[in-house]
C-alpha cells in the first residue's frame, strides 16, 4: 500500500407601506420569474452550526470597526452563500479560498501547498493536520467548503436565483412632531442572478429605502434608490474575459490608499487583518447612501494581466453658501429635517480611475490611479489642522500596491504619491515564529499633505491616511485543543494638529483575548486599552455559552469600560432555541455607564439574520424577543421586539424609554 493510500485510510475514519403592494410584489416574483433548482452533492451542516460561525464573525468584524454597520448584510450575504454553495477545497484557487474571511493567508498557502505534495484533502480530520489548523478551525471551515477526491460541479447553465429581502421598522410610543414623514422606516433588497449557457453571469440588484421620519410620495418613495446591472464572464478570445457593470457600485484597489469602498476580507484582530483582500468591483448591496459610486465599471483578466477601469458621477450632501462654495459635507443619508433635506444631493462628484496588476505564481503587484472633483469649490475656514484638506478642483492620486507569499510568509504593500506631490506609504507581513503562532505586521507613514478622499487604508483618523507614522502588530498563538489566545498592540505619532487635540501627540492602543472550549461550555475574554493624547480607556468583555441539548443555547456575557474618571458596565443573559423551521432568541440586559467616556457596546441578534450593535449610555435595560420562520425552502419570516428603558436621569435628566417593533421577510429562489 502506498503512502498516499495508507494516509487516506488513517485519516478518512474521522470524517464524520403596504401590505397588498408587498403581496402584489411577491406574487409577481413567483409567476414572472422561471424558477430552476439545482442539488450539489454535498451535505449541509446543520444551522445551528453556520449560525454560531456567523455571530463569531459579525461581532468581531463589528468590534474591529472595520466593516459599517450598513455592509453587515452584504458581508453576511457572502457567508450564506457559501454555505448554500460550498467551495470545493481541493479545486478551490487562491483568491476563492481568499473569500472565506476564517482563512488566513498562512492556512490557504498551507492548503495549496499540501495538495500540490500530497493530493486531494479527504476529510474534516486529514484538514486539522495541516499546518495553522487544528480540529476546531477545520470543523469551523466546514461549513462552508466540500471535501472528495473527485467532487462533480453543479451545473450553473441556465440557473436562476433570485433573493428578496425586506425589513421594516416601527417605533412604538409617541413620535416626533418635528419629523417630515412617516415614523417608520423601511429597507427592500432585490438580488437577481442569471447563469446563461456560454458561462456569462447576469446581475441585478436593487435597494430601496426610507428612514424614520422621512418624506414618502408617490414622485418619491424611497428617500434612497441603488441599483445595478452587471455582465460578468464574457469571453474575448481564448486568454481574455471581461466583466461590465452600470448603475452603483463599489471599487477597492490595492491597499486602500487610492480607493477602498466597502469591506475587506478579513476577520477584525487575526494576525493579517490588516492586509485588505477582495473582489476590485462590486455591486453595491449596502443601505449606506455615501460610500458608493455611480456609473459604469469595466474590469477582466488577460493571461495573467488584470485590468479595471470606472467613471463616476452622482450627487452628495452637502452645505452651499451664497458664495456657491460648499461648507460642510454631510453624511448618514438622514433626511427627516428641513434643515437636512435642504442639503439633500446639493453637489456633484466626479471620480474616474483605473488599475492594471499583474498576477504572478506567488506574488502581485499593481500600478493604480484615481482623480476626484467636487462641483463647487471649499469655503471652510482654514484651520491648522484642515489646511490642506479643503478639497478644490481635480484631486489624483497614484500608487503601486505589491503582496508576495515567500516561504510561508506573507508580505504586501503600497507606495503612494497624490497630485501635489505628498506620500503615503504602508508595508506589512505576515510570519509563523513558531509552531502554532502567527504574527502581522503593518508599519505605515502618511505625509499631513496627502490628499486622497476615497481612500480606505487603515489609520487611526476619520479623516482617512494621513498625518500620522505609526506600527501594528497581531499575534494568535494556537494551545492545546481548541484555545485561540490573540493578542495585539498599535502605536501612531502625529507630528501636527488634529481637530481639538494639541498640535502633537501619540496614541497607543493594545488589546489580549482567549477563546476556546472547556468542557461543555464556550468561553471568550478580551480586554483592550487606549491612550490618547493623555486620556486613558479600558474595555473588558466576557462571555460563556453552554449548548444544553440539540436546539437550545445558553450565553452570559458581562462588559466593563473605563474612562474619563468612571466605570461602566453590563451584564446580559440569552437563550437560543431552535426547533426545526422555528428559531427564537430571548435576551436581557443591564447596564450602568455614569459617564460617556465609559459607555458600553453590546452586539445583538437582528432580523433577517443580520447583528446590529447598541451604544448604551446611562443606567437602565434592555430587553429583546427574536423569531425566525422559515415555513419553506425559498421563504423566512423574522419578527423581534425590543425595549430600552432608564432607571436613573442621565446628567440631570430622564430620558425618554424606546420600544420598536421589526418585521424582516427574506425570499430567495
Amino acid at each position: 500500500m502506498c503512502g498516499r493510500e495508507r494516509r487516506r485510510e488513517i485519516v478518512a475514519g474521522g470524517a464524520r407601506p403596504r401590505l397588498l403592494s408587498l403581496l402584489l410584489f411577491l406574487l409577481a416574483q413567483l409567476l414572472f420569474f422561471p424558477l430552476q433548482l439545482h442539488s450539489a452533492p454535498v451535505q449541509l451542516p446543520p444551522k445551528e452550526g453556520v449560525e454560531e460561525v456567523l455571530e463569531r464573525v459579525m461581532t468581531t468584524l463589528q468590534e474591529s470597526g472595520m466593516v459599517a454597520e450598513e455592509d453587515l448584510v452584504e458581508v453576511e450575504s457572502l457567508y450564506r452563500g457559501l454555505a448554500r454553495s460550498p467551495l470545493e477545497i481541493n479545486r478551490a484557487s487562491r483568491e476563492e479560498l481568499s473569500a472565506i474571511a476564517l482563512l488566513s493567508d498562512f492556512q490557504i498557502e498551507s492548503i495549496i501547498s499540501y495538495r500540490e505534495k500530497h493530493g486531494p484533502i479527504l476529510s474534516v480530520s486529514e484538514l486539522s493536520l495541516l499546518h495553522g489548523f487544528d480540529l476546531q478551525t477545520a470543523e469551523l471551515l466546514s461549513c462552508f467548503v466540500v471535501f472528495g477526491e473527485s467532487y462533480a460541479p453543479v451545473r450553473t447553465e441556465g440557473a436562476f436565483s433570485n433573493r428578496l429581502y425586506l425589513k421594516y421598522q416601527l417605533p412604538l410610543g409617541k413620535g416626533d412632531s418635528t419629523l417630515l414623514g412617516p415614523n417608520w422606516s423601511l429597507l427592500i433588497k432585490e438580488r437577481m442572478e442569471y447563469h446563461l449557457r456560454s458561462g456569462v453571469k447576469l446581475l441585478c440588484g436593487v435597494v430601496a429605502e426610507k428612514d424614520v421620519g422621512e418624506m414618502m410620495n408617490a414622485r418619491r418613495p424611497f428617500d434612497n434608490l441603488s441599483f445595478n446591472l452587471s455582465v460578468e464572464g464574457i469571453r474575448v478570445g481564448k486568454r481574455t474575459q471581461l466583466s461590465l457593470l452600470a448603475g452603483d457600485y463599489k471599487v477597492r484597489l490595492g491597499q486602500g490608499l487610492t480607493i477602498w469602498k466597502g469591506f475587506s476580507i478579513a476577520s477584525g484582530d487575526a494576525p493579517l487583518s490588516l492586509y485588505k483582500r477582495g473582489r476590485e468591483v462590486l455591486p453595491n448591496n449596502s443601505s449606506d447612501e455615501d460610500n458608493y459610486l455611480r456609473g459604469a465599471a469595466l474590469w477582466g483578466r488577460s493571461g495573467r494581466v488584470s485590468f479595471v477601469a470606472f467613471l463616476s458621477r452622482r450627487l452628495v450632501d452637502a452645505k452651499i453658501n451664497e458664495r456657491g462654495e460648499y461648507t460642510s459635507l454631510q453624511s448618514g443619508g438622514l433626511h427627516n429635517t428641513l434643515a437636512a433635506l435642504a442639503k439633500r444631493q446639493t453637489m456633484g462628484e466626479v471620480t474616474a480611475g483605473s488599475s492594471v496588476k499583474y498576477n504572478g505564481d506567488s506574488f502581485i503587484v499593481a500600478l493604480n490611479a484615481v482623480a476626484r472633483r467636487y462641483g463647487y469649490d471649499c469655503g471652510v475656514k482654514r484651520r491648522e489642522d484642515n489646511r490642506l484638506l479643503l478639497y478644490n478642483g481635480w484631486n489624483s492620486a497614484v500608487s503601486l500596491s505589491y503582496a508576495a507569499a515567500i516561504r510561508g510568509a506573507m508580505l504586501y504593500g503600497e507606495v503612494a504619491v497624490s497630485h501635489n506631490g505628498a506620500i503615503a506609504a504602508l508595508s506589512g507581513g505576515g510570519f509563523r515564529p513558531w509552531r502554532g503562532a502567527e504574527l502581522g505586521i503593518l508599519c505605515r507613514g502618511y505625509s499631513i499633505a496627502y490628499v486622497a478622499p476615497h481612500s480606505g487604508a487603515f489609520s487611526t483618523l476619520s479623516a482617512g491616511p494621513h498625518n500620522q507614522y505609526g506600527a501594528d502588530f497581531n499575534l494568535l498563538q494556537r494551545v492545546g485543543s481548541g484555545w485561540i489566545i490573540k493578542g495585539g498592540g498599535s502605536y501612531t505619532y502625529f507630528p501636527w494638529a488634529r481637530y481639538n487635540i494639541a498640535p502633537e501627540s501619540s496614541r497607543v492602543a493594545s488589546f489580549l483575548s482567549a477563546e476556546g472550549m472547556a468542557g461543555p461550555f464556550a468561553l471568550l475574554f478580551k480586554a483592550s486599552e487606549l491612550w490618547n493624547a493623555g486620556k486613558n480607556s479600558f474595555r473588558i468583555r466576557t462571555s460563556a455559552g453552554i449548548n444544553l441539548n440539540a436546539g437550545l443555547h445558553l450565553r452570559l456575557a458581562g462588559n466593563g469600560a473605563a474612562g474619563g474618571g468612571g466605570f461602566g458596565w453590563s451584564l446580559s443573559g440569552r437563550a437560543t432555541y431552535g426547533v426545526r423551521r422555528l428559531t427564537m432568541v430571548c435576551s436581557a440586559l443591564y447596564f450602568d455607564a455614569p459617564l460617556w467616556e465609559c459607555r458600553i457596546y453590546e452586539y445583538e441578534r437582528d432580523l433577517p439574520q443580520s447583528y446590529a450593535s447598541q451604544l448604551l449610555y446611562g443606567k437602565g435595560y434592555k430587553v429583546y424577543l427574536y423569531l425566525a420562520w422559515k415555513p419553506s425552502r425559498w421563504l423566512a419570516l423574522h419578527i423581534k421586539g425590543e425595549h430600552l428603558g432608564y432607571l436613573a436621569p442621565r446628567n440631570g435628566e430622564w430620558q425618554d424609554s424606546n420600544s420598536r417593533i421589526k418585521l424582516g421577510l427574506q425570499v430567495e429562489l
